[in-house]
């Protein structure tokens, strides 16, 4: 085998041990620990709807939010996004997330990430907002959750008593496993033995 050859094996496969390695999620705010359906609030009717919530960290990464598609009648999935915006409900965007689809019959916790981790002021006040982008599937939020440091908001009024379930935080990502490390110190090893012979 020629000795490039090899080369370019192990670091395709070094690359691709670490683009398949997952990012921890680490959760800054959350209403709750696991999502479950004690109300429903529907996102398309409600708007603008969301959660205000009071981050810890200096920066989000995803949020979780608990849905469900109900067919609106066109059999149709519905394509969604969350907005992270400042001042109000109504205020200025400053993230997106890439969207989501969620299928008709679907009903469990998604999970949306921002492209790049959007910077954010601990202590202050912050506004998640899911928007349907297409589809005719109805989506429905799990609400009715217990959070102290923001509230649900419905057709851009707070609902002081009611929360949607959701959780937010930051996506660290994992260094090199140890076995790709090894890998490429292997074949690294492999090549001067092979160029000294």
């Amino acid at each position: 085998m020629n000795i490039y050859t090899l080369l370019s094996i192990i670091l395709s496969v070094c690359c691709a041990v670490r683009s398949f390695a997952q990012g921890t999620m680490t959760f800054d705010q959350q209403s709750s620990t696991g999502g479950f359906f004690e109300g429903v609030i529907n996102i398309q009717s409600a708007q603008p709807v969301g959660q205000s919530f009071t981050p810890s960290l200096n920066a989000i990464g995803f949020v979780q939010l608990a849905l469900e598609g109900i067919n609106s009648g066109n059999n149709e999935n519905a394509v969604i996004y969350v907005n992270l915006l400042e001042g109000s409900i109504t205020g200025q965007i400053i993230g997106q997330t890439t969207p989501a689809t969620v299928d008709i019959g679907f009903e469990g916790d998604v999970n949306f990430y921002f492209s790049t981790a959007v910077a954010v002021s601990p202590g202050t006040t912050y506004y998640l907002q899911p928007v349907v982008q297409n589809g005719d599937a109805d989506i429905n939020a799990s609400i009715y959750y217990a959070y102290s440091g923001g509230t649900l908001f419905t057709n851009g009024t707070p609902v002081p008593s009611e929360n949607l379930y959701f959780r937010e935080g930051i996506v660290e990502t994992p260094e090199p496993s140890v076995w790709a490390l090894m890998a490429l110190a292997g074949g690294a090893l492999f090549l001067r033995r092979c160029k000294a012979a």
